[in-house]
């Protein structure tokens, strides 16, 4: 295919990180506005982990669309290309081999995909409901609008569902307060003695003091070099292109108000080394501790029924801390009795008693024990133990298995386990090869599976079978369908990475069917040797069709380089 701005492995692996929440005060957010950046925008680029405001909402299929569709317009200039050259027996052709509008398509599409029940990699927060809560020093109670905020979101948590959770009961949720402090308006003196009642109430471990707006907003004067330093322009160009989208008008116009607009005016080098600072902590001290919590009580209860390697150090493993260093935290401590799941998560009485995956009436249900184990995987999978996750993923599996013959009252039982099985074969296929790539050096053999390519590729290809033909999921067949040609990539197999995306049916003016095409073309051309008369062709039909949906930009750049051949 073409040149990536990131690897494989990167794509795939950045796929899934966890999202964190934050609940933010007004005047906390006041004080970040002095930079024209939201609080999230703000930590944003000292960050791989994605936030999100707790209050953000998804856009609609409509906005989506849009989303989408200016992604690729803002993409598609001729300064981001790049050529290389190709040779076969015959000819040897130099041609353009960056597509940045299909990455940057596909990183919001997969942002955006659907989210259903019969995962939890995606619920919000990724694995955790965990959640940041910011208040200024400037605020008349700071303490009191700290707990406003926590009785605010687990009102709206029991409300509002449409947000997806990792554990249903709020007392395991871990709460992170952060005191923002504006360092031109506010006392200092009065910030630490908020700061250490703060630390008072709720553990010097997950309370943090920021301090920011270390330059005078009047009297900035950016030098050259400085003014060209801008790390959060990229999280804010697509919020400023998108922020009309709630209107009527379908069409796309080009803005150069976020070429115009500079972030971050009132924050020194200093500040932004407080806020790496604030991160790694809140990482160090509450996320890593929470899950290594989470996965031992998870593990313990999987390791009830089935026995599995002991030990996990998520601290050990990326910031070289002891596990003794876990024991100081005050991280609320998980216990199975607090393992509270939803009412529609868990089965019937009867069907706890005897493990089945059947209530009363025939239904399909989760047991505990099922829903723990899928969390288990996840969970593990998130924080990079793909070895690991793929034993939990492939025992899922197989639990899986011994109803796929079952008889079900009606479709829609038959549906759910359709989707709970293409699911955990997509993901048992990623951290297969994503085990063997940042683990190849591992003497472990708690499966086979990891050595066997055939079988990677047989789940993979399984799985988009189930999505498309079975579930008839439009949105996560496409996304099976993205994380399959990676995986063929990445071992070299490219015609078949271009043949499912030339037999993946699209409608004729679906974004989508460009798209395909025209990746399906640049495997083509970089298979060995080279197939020039077929990237010709699927190259040529990409071209009309981004014409025919208005992308004319990119339309003309592919037409300029398909005429070389």
């Amino acid at each position: 295919m073409t040149q990536r701005q990131k690897p494989e492995k990167e794509f795939l692996q950045e796929s899934f990180l966890p999202q964190i929440a934050v609940c933010c005060s007004y005047d906390a957010e006041v004080i970040c506005r002095k930079n024209n950046l939201t609080f999230v925008e703000l930590i944003q680029p000292f960050s791989k982990y994605n936030g999100e405001n707790i209050n953000h909402i998804d856009p609609q299929p409509i906005a989506i669309k849009k989303i989408l569709e200016s992604c690729m317009f803002y993409n598609a200039e001729e300064d981001t290309l790049s050529s290389s050259s190709f040779e076969n027996h015959l000819y040897k052709i130099t041609t353009n081999t960056c597509t940045p509008w299909f990455e940057k398509w596909r990183e919001n599409f997969i942002k955006y995909c659907i989210k259903e029940d019969h995962e939890f990699i995606r619920n919000y927060l990724g694995f955790f409901r965990q959640s940041i809560f910011v208040v200024s020093t400037s605020h008349i109670d700071p303490l009191d609008q700290f707990q406003k905020l926590v009785i605010q979101e687990q009102t709206d948590s029991n409300q509002n569902n449409c947000k997806k959770w990792f554990f249903s009961n709020f007392a395991n949720v871990y709460k992170y307060f952060v005191l923002l402090h504006d360092v031109q308006e506010g006392e200092i003196s009065k910030a630490y003695l908020i700061y250490e009642s703060l630390k008072n109430s709720y553990g010097s471990s997950n309370c943090h003091l920021l301090q920011i707006n270390s330059k005078s907003f009047e009297n900035h004067d950016f030098d050259k070099t400085y003014a060209d330093f801008d790390p959060w322009s990229k999280y804010c160009k697509l919020r400023d292109t998108y922020k009309n989208f709630d209107s009527p008008n379908d069409s796309i116009v080009e803005s150069s108000e976020h070429n115009q607009e500079r972030h971050g005016m009132c924050l020194s080098l200093s500040d932004h080394d407080r806020i790496k600072t604030f991160f790694s902590e809140f990482l160090t001290r509450g996320l890593i501790p929470y899950a290594e919590k989470t996965i031992r009580v998870l593990n313990e209860q999987f390791q009830s029924k089935k026995n599995i390697l002991k030990g996990f150090s998520i601290s050990k493993k990326f910031f070289g801390l002891s596990n003794s260093s876990l024991k100081t935290s005050t991280s609320p401590i998980i216990s199975l009795s607090n393992l509270t799941m939803n009412p529609q998560d868990t089965s019937t009485s009867s069907s706890k008693a005897t493990g089945s995956f059947f209530n009363s009436n025939n239904q399909f249900v989760h047991t505990n024990d099922d829903l723990n184990t899928r969390r288990l995987a996840d969970l593990t999978f998130l924080f990079q133990f793909y070895e690991l996750s793929l034993y939990y993923y492939v025992s899922f599996k197989k639990d899986f298995a011994s109803i796929q013959n079952s008889a079900f009252v009606g479709s829609e039982n038959s549906f759910c386990v359709k989707l709970h099985s293409a699911s955990v074969l997509e993901m048992a296929s990623i951290a297969g090869y994503l085990n063997s790539v940042y683990d190849q050096s591992s003497q472990s053999n708690l499966s086979s599976f990891t050595q066997n390519k055939n079988i990677n590729t047989q789940y993979i290809e399984e799985a988009l079978q189930i999505y498309t033909n079975e579930c008839k999921n439009d949105s996560y067949s496409t996304r099976c369908l993205l994380f399959s040609t990676e995986i063929f990539r990445m071992i070299s197999n490219h015609s078949k990475a271009a043949s499912q995306l030339i037999n993946f049916y699209v409608d004729e003016n679906d974004l989508r069917r460009p798209l395909f095409l025209e990746q399906a073309a640049y495997y083509c051309l970089i298979q060995s040797p080279s197939n020039f008369r077929k990237f010709s062709f699927l190259i040529t039909l990409a071209g009309e069709n981004f014409k025919k949906i208005g992308q004319s930009k990119i339309f003309v750049s592919i037409q300029v380089w398909a005429l070389k051949f």
